[in-house]
């Protein structure tokens, strides 16, 4: 399955050294690469500093962005980057190697919260189609008249499912309908997506400390899980929706 942007982020007490030190924070975030961003963003008054990088021919964006109290980064690829290749893509690596070093250099080793999160889009149903009025299947009858008779017709769905597991994390999933007016709402760059499903899956846990100061080793086992549910989900989407042209939105 594919990823087509991930983020990640943790939350901290407020650092103070953060504060005082924009020019480590910018040496720290180049790493042993001055090339690596194209530019940096410093705002003076919220002491937020981010590093960008476009390769909008290939749809490729990562940021990274620290202030005194977060730090968090992203990476998108509207042709998908799949799950079982991420640890081995080199802005991933990097990004994590940046990450660790800002954490190590301030004293960072407690955490308000940390996560993770994964988008991914698929086609289901017919290529191109909008799955709208396939998704109103999926809730009852009566559920679905008793809307659209108290409020008006529903034009959109999703389902929404949050949970925890028992290694303390927690999730928060969200599926449905893709369309190409939503890009923006997702996405950074300006390629063509014509898939019609989306899923926003959150992984995330709160008032802890990475193992060994690794924030790759707390990422790892939601990569396998991410990569297991996504596949069900789709498996079972296909199984349920039928491949014929819906109406689009």
């Amino acid at each position: 399955m594919p990823i087509h942007r991930i983020i990640f982020r943790i939350d901290y007490k407020a650092n103070f050294e953060i504060m005082n030190s924009p020019g480590t924070v910018m040496s720290l975030m180049n790493g042993d690469n001055h090339e690596y961003w194209q530019e940096f963003h410093d705002s003076s008054q919220t002491r937020q500093i981010s590093g960008v990088y476009s390769k909008s021919d290939k749809g490729i964006q990562r940021r990274l962005t620290v202030d005194p109290s977060s730090i968090n980064f992203e990476i998108e690829w509207l042709e998908g980057m799949p799950f079982t290749k991420l640890e081995d893509d080199n802005d991933y690596r990097e990004l994590f190697k940046r990450v660790k070093a800002l954490c190590t250099n301030f004293h960072i080793n407690e955490f308000n919260r940390a996560g993770i999160r994964f988008i991914h889009l698929s086609t289901v149903g017919s290529e191109g189609g909008n799955l709208a009025s396939s998704f109103s299947g999926l809730f009852p009858v009566n559920l679905h008249f008793s809307v659209q008779n108290s409020m008006g017709k529903p034009y959109d769905y999703g389902i929404a499912i949050d949970g925890s597991d028992v290694d303390g994390s927690k999730y928060h999933l969200k599926f449905g309908p893709y369309s190409k007016s939503e890009k923006t709402k997702y996405f950074l760059a300006a390629g063509e997506i014509d898939e019609n499903l989306i899923c926003d899956l959150d992984f995330y846990e709160e008032s802890f400390a990475f193992a060994n100061s690794n924030p790759t080793g707390w990422v790892r086992p939601f990569i396998n899980k991410g990569n297991i549910v996504i596949n069900e989900l789709t498996k079972e989407l296909l199984e349920r929706i039928p491949n014929k042209k819906e109406e689009r939105l």
